[in-house]
Parts: C-alpha cells; structure tokens; sequence
C-alpha cells in the first residue's frame, strides 16, 4: 500500500508540475538582441555598440527593507523617456532600459531589460525574427517562437478572462548564468487590443 501512494503522489506531483509548465516556452538568453547587443553581454560591449546611455542612475533597497526589497542595480536609459500616469502616480517610459545586477560576481554584465520604444530606434532580435513595439501578437513570430504561450493566452481571451502577455522561460544554454543574474524569463506585455507595448526581462525583489 505504500508503494502505490509513493506512486500515486509521484504522479499528482509530476501532473502538478506539468501543469505549471506547459503553457510555457523556452528562450536562450544569449540569443537575444538589441540593435546588435547581446543580452548577457558586458557594459562594455553595451557602451561600444550603442554608445553613452542618455540617462545612468542606481536602485539601492531601503534600509529598513526585511523582504521583497528592489535588488541593488545599475539602469542605463537608451532613447526618449515619456512620463504618464499611471495608478495616480507619474511613471516614466523610456524607449529602452538596460539593467545590471550590482553584485561581486554580477557587476558589468547587462542581463535585464525593458523595450518600450514607439518609435522602435531599439529593437529586440531573436533566431531571425524582430520583435517591435506595436506588433499584433497574432503575427506568425510569436507563434513561432512562443506557440505555448500564444496558445494559452488565446485560451484565455477565448475564455472572457483578462490575461496582458506572452511569458517564456530563459533557458539554456546560459540559464545557469541567468539564474545566478536572478532572472528567469522574459515577458511580452500588450494591450486589449493585442498590441505588443513593452518587452522586458526584470530581476525579481528579494
């Protein structure tokens, strides 16, 4: 009897994770492109190719901060920035985000991002396909390259529910490298009307 609840439990647990999971691609961090920089790749690198940020400033956590604090990291602000209002509080947009970790092993290496350029002076790359703001997602490159994720949010819509992005895990061969960097997946953000509005990879609060 207790080996057939082993079994019984290993299956639930092995449903569960699937379940978690299957709505979900994959997608290599270091095939990933900004107007020729690879993600992953160094300030440096960042700095030679796209030239000085028009906008450099620094995160810290409060400290008072216990948990889900903003982690210690460096923003590198590409482009135009436009402030709105957003939940009663002015927010800014700027065409393109870079972000480093600040950490003995982490500082230098451009990991995190957000794309939100109108205008698309900043473009994200990926196996052949360009990825702009204001695309529709029902062109042929996000089925291509997220069919999971594209299939579970027309699921969703089809059902009535509010869903607003595309979701894909970042995976080999430098998923090692992304977790150490705390980032885990890359999200393709749009609007009701299934217009692409902001691609970004972000580190998680600790």
């Amino acid at each position: 009897m207790r080996i057939i609840a082993t079994i019984i439990i290993a299956i639930a647990v092995n449903a569960n994770i699937s379940a978690q999971t299957k709505n979900y691609d994959y997608i290599t961090l270091d095939s990933l492109q900004i107007n020729g920089f690879n993600l992953g790749g160094t300030y440096a690198t960042m700095k030679e190719l796209l030239g000085d940020p028009s906008k450099e400033y620094t995160i810290l956590p409060q400290p008072d901060c216990e948990e889900w604090c903003e982690r210690s990291q460096r923003i590198y602000v590409y482009g135009n920035t436009e402030y709105i209002e957003l939940n009663h509080r002015q927010q800014a947009i700027s065409d393109c985000k870079f972000k480093e970790l600040l950490g003995h092993k982490t500082s230098g290496i451009i990991t995190a991002f957000e794309l939100s350029s109108p205008k698309n002076n900043y473009v994200l790359s990926y196996k052949g396909y360009e990825f702009l703001i204001g695309d529709n997602i029902s062109d042929l490159k996000f089925k291509t390259i997220m069919p999971n994720a594209y299939n579970f949010y027309l699921e969703i819509k089809n059902q009535g529910r509010s869903i607003s992005y595309l979701k894909a895990y970042l995976s080999e061969p430098n998923k090692e490298i992304a977790y150490k960097k705390g980032v885990e997946f890359i999200m393709f953000h749009v609007d009701t009307s299934n217009q692409l509005v902001k691609i970004e990879i972000n580190y998680p609060k600790e």
